[in-house]
């Protein structure tokens, strides 16, 4: 069994912000140094929880510390770190039939306005206690413990505030192929990645399609319930990548993505941007938990330089197509950038 420590942020809706600012006035957040191991964020400064501070998940949209509401996404992490903040919060509450709720979202012949009767019927009904998290992917490998003593805020210099929540995450491994590969890994919306490994092997995993009910068809809460699905789902997806890698890969290469490098779209819906935290967060950490070495590659040109001949130009792609202009190498698009950042980061190996 290994043993590794996660963590992920969640931004903090201003409506709590002055919630915030009473808490760190009574003493329950106090300052801390810098700390330069927090990625993805930089603060001006950062405060972390006091252990005398009681902390609980109300629901997936309110974290209550010392009974001041700490408004944020919470179901936006992991399915292990969402059940461990689920079986640390005895007073937690959801609406039931969630899981069939994304079932049906997820079934292609579900009709729109099923979809937005059944939305409809489960806000009313309310939401109910409940020992078991929603709308996760159980996993045998991966069992997260949640550590509230080590919360943090961070203040931005935009003055916003981020809360990090802290993980200890315990992998045993259940299954593993014989051989295990290194791979080039690409990701994106359509599909939401494609690997390419140094045997040859090809492999693509598309999103799955979202039945979409009319938005003015709901009600305030139906439509953060329909943004609760929708994330849901992308998470799924990018669960079952994370589960494909720790059984096939001896080794891991990614893009060294930041978020102004991507298309506006790769964050707009929910499902991006649970894919967009696949990538950036719980990639590296599910990956680290299991010990398989995870590296960055240089971006830029990844699906226009031809992997045969190297000749690079943009008119090599054509959507998901790419033939090369020089030598007439042809393939998808996806699968030509996954060799070359399997080939870019094999080659920074041996530097």
């Amino acid at each position: 069994m290994l043993l590794s420590t996660d963590q992920h942020h969640v931004k903090v809706h201003r409506k709590s912000y002055s919630s915030i600012n009473a808490l760190i006035g009574k003493g329950f957040f106090v300052p801390v140094a810098k700390d330069d191991t927090i990625k993805g964020i930089c603060p001006t400064a950062t405060y972390r929880l006091q252990d005398k501070a009681d902390i609980a998940l109300l629901n997936d949209r309110t974290l209550t510390i010392n009974g001041a509401p700490v408004n944020g996404c919470y179901a936006h992490v992991p399915s292990p770190a969402h059940n461990a903040l689920v079986a640390g919060s005895p007073t937690y509450t959801a609406y039931p039939g969630l899981d069939q709720l994304l079932t049906s979202a997820r079934t292609p012949t579900t009709y729109p306005d099923y979809l937005t009767a059944l939305i409809n019927e489960i806000v009313k009904e309310g939401a109910q206690p409940t020992r078991a998290a929603p709308m996760t992917t159980p996993s045998q490998q991966f069992r997260a413990q949640w550590l509230p003593d080590q919360t943090l805020l961070h203040l931005t210099a935009g003055g916003d505030y981020y809360c990090t929540l802290s993980f200890d995450v315990r992998f045993t491994r259940v299954s593993r192929v014989a051989t295990p590969c290194a791979v080039g890994l690409d990701v994106g919306l359509s599909p939401i990645a494609a690997l390419h490994y140094d045997d040859g092997r090809p492999q693509v995993f598309a999103a799955t399609p979202l039945v979409r009910p009319d938005m003015q068809t709901l009600s305030c809460k139906g439509q953060a319930l329909l943004d609760d699905i929708t994330y849901a789902s992308g998470r799924q997806d990018a669960e079952q990548v994370v589960r494909h890698l720790v059984y096939s890969a001896s080794e891991v290469f990614a893009e060294h993505l930041r978020l102004g490098d991507m298309h506006r779209r790769y964050v707009f819906t929910s499902r991006d941007r649970a894919l967009q935290d696949f990538h950036q967060s719980w990639l590296p950490q599910y990956l680290w938990a299991a010990k398989i070495p995870f590296f960055r590659v240089a971006s830029g040109y990844t699906s226009t330089e031809c992997p045969k001949c190297r000749h690079t130009s943009p008119n090599n792609r054509c959507r998901d197509h790419f033939r090369c202009q020089q030598c007439g190498f042809g393939g998808d698009a996806h699968l030509v950038a996954a060799s070359n950042i399997l080939r870019r980061g094999r080659r920074g190996k041996r530097r």
